[in-house]
């Protein structure tokens, strides 16, 4: 039964992922690309070669030159309030595991946007980009719900939901 639910969970994760690239690229001036891994040759990792996780949406908005790193986190599997609980804590605080602390879905994400930003030209070239031009790095966390802890608690990286990504299109 376990193995069956973490098949549905992944499902749904990469659907949601999914789901924000599209929206993305409903603005034809953007370049969108999902789950990298790797630029080019180079790998997404750590110094000492400890992979650093993908991008899961990773967009190129020239004309404001803007690279935008947008990790999606799906809860729609996380129904009973201790379930939302440990996925919160995973988001925000991360979680002892044994010996080791694991590390939280902000922590790793500002990792790898200090990846993007010391590849940033690598980067640049490999999506056919002025690498030349003063480029910003961006970061932001898609939730497929509203949730009121990025309200109660701060964050370094902007946590949003779905909805409201749906909005700033609106705005501009």
């Amino acid at each position: 039964m376990k193995e069956v639910i973490s098949k549905i969970t992944t499902q749904a994760g990469e659907d949601f992922n999914n789901k924000i690239a599209d929206w993305f690229e409903q603005d034809s001036t953007l370049i969108v690309h999902r789950k990298v891994e790797k630029i080019g040759e180079i790998k997404i990792e750590e110094e000492k070669g400890k992979p650093l996780g993908d991008i899961d949406v990773l967009v190129a908005d020239s004309k404001n030159l803007c690279i935008k790193m947008v990790e999606c986190k799906n809860f729609s599997m996380a129904r009973a309030p201790h379930q939302m609980k440990n996925e919160l804590d995973n988001l925000f605080i991360g979680k002892n595991k044994g010996k080791s602390q694991k590390k939280s879905t902000i922590e790793h994400h500002q990792e790898r946007v200090k990846w993007v930003n010391n590849h940033l030209q690598e980067i640049l070239i490999w999506l056919g980009l002025d690498p030349n031009l003063n480029w910003k790095v961006e970061a932001i966390i898609v939730t497929d719900e509203e949730l009121s802890t990025p309200h109660l608690k701060s964050s370094p990286i902007p946590v949003i939901s779905w909805v409201e990504l749906c909005q700033t299109r609106e705005l501009n």
